[in-house]
Order: structure tokens, then C-alpha cells, then sequence
């Protein structure tokens, strides 16, 4: 039995039943038939192979965008003549590819190191401010009621040279020891080399360098001079250092910031402590404005 519109086979038991391909009733009253089997209609199914076709599995679910084209093709549902290349461009098409996201390079390490160099240039500006503020070095003691004086380390000699004609200066008594030290002299320039006297004087200006030569006579053993300048009775500095055995001639400056009368004492020592000094020599002389 056939179906008398589709020419599909039928079971010839399925009398009542519709068409599965067309769905169209098989009786000679079709609109009635149609009317009572609506409520029992089936799902739809594939249709039975025809001799001479090959079988062919109910089509699996199409791609969102090949049912999209197939729909605007108007192509009828369980259609096998579907156009290659619309199949092809609908499954084939190349997806994006997602490109990773480069992360940004934090600027916070160039922030902190911005802000450790700024700290860094304040400090120095802070302590170069503070340098500024300070007062001078100078190796020698400076006092309030005192001028500021400075001095320079005398040398000591193994030989004495000739000295030139001077002008002692005033020295007043004998001195426990002056067995060690003699011949104290004021003067404005010196011979560096021989440490003797070149212009002795005893008057001297302010800011001026004021020398004082001497002899030595360690008694063939080791020693030390220690020299005490004053001003108006107060004392501005003093200064040791040592001698060998063979030493025989030394001097010793200093630079008054201040007028008045003034004197140096010059001090035989065993030692740069100065804690057995023993006065040898006591040397006046004047500052003027």
C-alpha cells in the first residue's frame, strides 16, 4: 500500500494512520482524518529507505550558522543536496585568534626610586646646609674670651746652622728647664730649614704669624716640648710634641686674633702628655690692632 499523495509505502494494517512523510491521511475523508489524529500525530521521524536510495541516519543538529543559512536557502527539512560550500565556510570559518593581554609594567618601582633619590638630594642639601653652620677645624683649642689661634707642627734638626744678627727677646729668670731648652726668640719669618730666625721681633698685628725658634738639648735621650701660648693672661692653646735624642733646634708659630700683651712658655717634657713638664723658657712680645 502506497500513500495516494507521496507514493511512500505503508503498512497496510496503518490504514488510519497519516502519512510519516507528508502527513496526509490515507482514507478518502482526509479533513476528518486529519482532525482526529492530530492529538495522536508521532514526532517527526526519517523516512523509511526507497529502493535504489542508500540509508541515511536522521541528521545530526547543523552549527548555529549553517541551520542560520540553510533557513534563508528556504532548503526543506531532511534535504541531503546541501551546497558544499556553504557547509564549508559555516564549519571551517577561522576563529580569532584571543591575543594575550600584555601586562603593563608597574610604575611603582620608578616611584620609589624617584622618591629615594629626592630623600637623597634633601639629606645632602641638609648636611651641606649644616657644614656650612659649623665652625672651622683647626687643631688648636679656641675659647670664648680668647682669640682664635692656629700653629703649625715645628720641626726638629740634627745640626744648627749660623744665625743671622737678631734682637733676643725679653726673658726673665732661670727656668728648672732650661738645660733642655735655650735661646727662645720671637721673630715674623724663620729659616724652615735651619730653624733660626730671620726678622726677630717682639711685636707683632693681628692675624699675623708669630714665630718662636729655640735650641734643643735632650741629653742624648728622647723628649717632648710643650708650648703654652697666652693673651692678655689667658690661655689660648698649647702644644706638644716629641724630640729625639739628637735633636737640636725647633720652632713653633701662632696667629693672634686679638690685641694685647701676650707670652709663650716652652716646656721640657718626657713625654707629649706634659705630665713632668719642667718651664725652660718664657718669651714676651706684643699684639697690635
Amino acid at each position: 500500500m502506497k500513500c495516494t499523495t507521496c507514493g511512500f509505502p505503508l503498512s497496510p494494517t496503518n490504514t488510519n494512520m497519516p502519512c510519516p512523510r507528508c502527513h496526509n491521511s490515507t482514507t478518502s475523508n482526509p479533513k476528518f482524518v486529519v482532525q482526529q489524529q492530530i492529538p495522536f500525530s508521532f514526532p517527526e521521524q526519517a523516512p523509511f529507505p526507497q529502493l535504489g536510495q542508500l540509508f541515511q541516519s536522521a541528521p545530526t543538529p547543523a552549527p548555529i550558522n549553517m541551520q542560520a543559512e540553510l533557513h534563508q536557502n528556504n532548503a526543506p527539512y531532511g534535504a541531503t543536496n546541501r551546497t558544499p560550500e556553504a557547509t564549508y565556510s559555516a564549519l571551517s570559518a577561522p576563529t580569532p585568534a584571543l591575543r594575550p593581554q600584555t601586562r603593563h609594567a608597574s610604575n611603582l618601582g620608578f616611584i620609589v626610586a624617584g622618591l629615594c633619590v629626592f630623600a637623597g638630594g634633601l639629606i645632602l642639601i641638609l648636611v651641606y646646609f649644616m657644614a656650612i653652620g659649623l665652625p672651622p677645624s683647626s687643631s688648636a683649642n679656641s675659647y670664648t674670651t680668647a682669640p682664635v689661634v692656629t700653629k703649625n707642627t715645628p720641626s726638629t734638626l740634627l745640626t744648627a746652622a749660623p744665625s743671622p744678627k737678631i734682637v733676643p727677646s725679653a726673658t726673665t729668670g732661670a727656668f728648672p728647664g732650661q738645660q733642655y731648652i735655650d735661646n727662645s726668640q720671637m721673630a715674623s719669618t724663620v729659616n724652615m730649614n735651619t730653624a733660626q730666625p730671620l726678622h726677630a721681633t717682639t711685636t707683632f698685628k693681628v692675624n699675623q704669624k708669630m714665630y718662636v725658634t729655640f735650641n734643643i738639648h735632650p741629653d742624648n735621650k728622647n723628649g717632648a716640648v710643650c708650648l703654652y701660648w697666652y693673651l692678655n693672661n689667658k690661655n689660648v692653646t698649647q702644644f706638644p710634641f716629641s724630640v729625639t735624642a739628637n735633636a737640636k733646634a725647633g720652632y713653633s708659630y701662632a696667629i693672634y686674633g686679638g690685641a694685647g700683651t701676650a707670652f709663650v712658655e716652652i716646656y721640657w717634657a718626657s713625654t707629649t702628655t706634659c705630665s713632668d713638664k719642667l718651664l725652660a723658657q718664657h718669651v714676651n712680645f706684643t699684639v697690635t690692632p
